[in-house]
């Protein structure tokens, strides 16, 4: 009994470890995502100056 509470307690925390690895790499993404984001708003940003400095 004793054996099978300590595997139930290494499986949950394995299962934690696997849910925090999961997060960070979900993280990852979010972060590359908004790099991307970013990115093309500044492109775009430069893209509209350059239109107006066009248009004077």
């Amino acid at each position: 009994n004793a054996f099978q509470k300590s595997i139930t307690r290494l499986s949950i925390r394995f299962g934690l470890a696997e849910k925090d690895m999961g997060l960070s790499e979900e993280l990852e993404v979010l972060e590359q995502e908004k790099t991307l984001f970013y990115r093309q708003n500044v492109s775009q940003r430069k893209l509209e100056r350059s239109e107006d400095e066009i248009e004077w």
